[in-house]
């Protein structure tokens, strides 16, 4: 609390503020949603039947919708768009063909069971040697996270790509950057 945040700061600038977050810890439970204007939450509920992480083609569908509606960048207001995907945070996501695209077909299956086997708690146990995790779900398990990135660089570009239809892109900042990985 009392921080301003870049939204905060952009909105009273002037700026048109729009996030489109596959991360819970991005609303107003925790305030790291202030200063959005709007506020396009891609993910779902516990309990509510939806995953709670949300992916990157549901942030792009919301994106387009909410671009479709806007009308336009024809004598709007400059646009902060912050843009925040999940799939290189346990338990890793990825498209089969992105995976197989990098690894091949044989290495989609067993990345499928090392990203539903290792959660968050797993690996945290496997980090602090309280449970290891053997060697080949380790292998499959950076198969996974292959994917997953190749997944959110391909949606990515779709979003950009989707920015430039348009007109968002000709005197746009864009910057890209990952917070971290898993260990």
């Amino acid at each position: 609390p009392g921080i301003p945040l870049l939204a905060e700061a952009l909105r009273a600038g002037g700026y048109e503020t729009v996030c489109a977050v596959a991360n819970p810890q991005l609303s107003g439970v925790t305030g790291l949603d202030a200063g959005f204007d709007t506020v396009l939450e891609c993910f779902g509920a516990p309990g509510s039947g939806s995953e709670w992480k949300g992916d990157g083609v549901e942030v792009l569908g919301r994106l387009r919708g909410w671009l479709e509606g806007r009308g336009g960048p024809a004598g709007a207001k400059p646009l902060f768009l912050f843009v925040n995907l999940m799939e290189t945070h346990l338990p890793y996501t990825f498209d089969s063909r992105d995976l197989a695209a990098i690894r091949g077909d044989g290495a989609v299956n067993g990345a499928r069971r090392a990203a539903a086997l290792v959660t968050d708690e797993r690996a945290s146990a496997h980090l602090h040697g309280i449970d290891p995790i053997d060697e080949a779900t380790i292998r499959d398990l950076g198969a996974a996270y292959d994917g997953a990135v190749r997944t959110v660089d391909r949606v990515t570009g779709e979003i950009l790509d989707l920015l430039g239809r348009q007109g968002l892109l000709g005197n746009a900042v864009v910057a890209v950057c990952g917070d971290h990985g898993e260990n």
